[in-house]
């Protein structure tokens, strides 16, 4: 079972395995925590992007994941802004 803090340290430290990958694809063992929960953002046929948000500080880090080639990048994300 992957939790959201051993995911990012996990990503940080590129020691994510294939069971993790797994995880993150079928979205089975992906587990909130006190620091930090997940929020799925947007999923399609190729990919799910998602964000964990640290409850602390509200902040937010986005996440985009390739269900085909199992690939996992963080996104930079900024809110759109309207002039």
């Amino acid at each position: 079972m992957l939790t959201t803090d051993e995911f990012i340290d996990k990503f940080y430290k590129e020691l994510l395995t294939d069971e993790d990958l797994e995880d993150i694809n079928y979205l089975t063992s992906f587990t909130d925590t006190v620091n930090t929960y997940w929020e799925t953002v947007e999923e399609a046929e190729d990919y799910i992007i998602f964000k964990i948000v640290n409850r602390e500080d509200k902040s937010e880090q986005f996440f985009i994941f390739t269900k085909r080639s199992y690939n996992i990048f963080k996104l930079d994300y900024k809110y759109p802004t309207f002039i």
